[in-house]
């Protein structure tokens, strides 16, 4: 039995993604912001009587305290982690901040990844070996395409469009995968990222503008969860992608993302960049 951790955990593709380890026989922390919404869905997913095992964590990850506690409570209770699953995200039509004053969809969708990874690094670095790595998966999107990452402005933009900050939070994925691939080579690490698909959830529910729109109307001709949540699971366990790191992926297979996404130069600033942005709200972590 693994242990993996899952944010957005308790609807979407991440309860599927609890779901689908479960039934491989695998220990799941659930993170989840709402306790009564995380219980109601591990009750529904134990009807089935699946093998595994699952536990809940509450934190919200919008708050970079929270991650911190969060991360320091998973490593004083377990002694191993052998997947991180970054998948917990939002969609804003308007613009708001985190309450560490971030622009919100950029602070849930990236800052959020960068820092709980961070924290728990030195976790999945003990519980993996160059053979055998434990493996963090990034939910990025195709979305990615439409973003416009200017790190001057990103944490407080001049200016707001739902859709393209959803995207630059997107691209931010990919850039930050790539990154910390490269920074764990030769280690007993992994890092990949993957588009889900266009998935049937109630992401950007009650939200205006462009996504909003598209996602109330359409929302009956979209993939399932089940589908959706395919290639995180596929990253996370199959021993086809054993000790393969820096991809972007859907449906199971490697693509090539946007151009944007493959600047590494741009890359390596946004790691420089995040790393302030936590280090002004929190220590560095012991």
């Amino acid at each position: 039995m693994k242990t993996f951790l899952v944010t957005g955990a308790n609807s979407g593709i991440g309860k599927q993604t609890v779901y689908d380890l479960m039934h491989q026989n695998h220990r799941v922390l659930m993170v989840c912001r709402d306790l009564q919404k995380a219980q109601a869905a591990l009750d529904d997913i134990e009807k089935t009587s699946p093998s595994g095992h699952a536990e809940i964590h509450i934190a919200d990850l919008a708050s970079l305290v929270e991650i911190r506690q969060l991360a320091d409570e998973i490593k004083e209770k377990y002694d191993r982690l052998d997947g991180l699953i970054n998948n917990a995200g939002l969609f804003r039509s308007q613009k708001e901040f985190s309450v560490d004053g971030y622009e919100l969809t950029f602070a849930v969708n990236h800052l959020a990844y960068f820092a709980l990874t961070q924290d728990l690094l030195p976790l999945l670095l003990d519980s993996g070996t160059k053979d055998l790595p434990s493996r963090i998966v990034n939910v990025a999107s195709r979305a990615h395409r439409y973003g416009k990452l200017r790190l001057d402005t990103v944490i407080n933009p001049r200016s707001y469009s739902g859709s393209i900050t959803y995207g630059t939070s997107k691209l931010a994925n990919i850039l930050f995968t790539f990154e910390q691939s490269r920074r764990l080579q030769g280690t007993s690490v992994v890092c990949n990222c993957l588009h889900p698909g266009v998935v049937r959830t109630r992401f950007a529910s009650g939200q205006g503008g462009f996504f909003g729109a598209i996602f109330s109307l359409f929302r009956w001709g979209m993939r399932s969860p089940q589908k959706g949540a395919e290639t995180v699971t596929y990253l996370a366990t199959s021993p086809v992608v054993e000790g393969l790191t820096g991809g972007y992926y859907k449906n199971c297979k490697q693509y090539t993302p946007s151009r944007a996404a493959r600047n590494l130069q741009l890359a390596e600033k946004l790691w420089e960049k995040s790393e302030q942005w936590v280090a002004a709200v929190l220590p560095k972590p012991l």
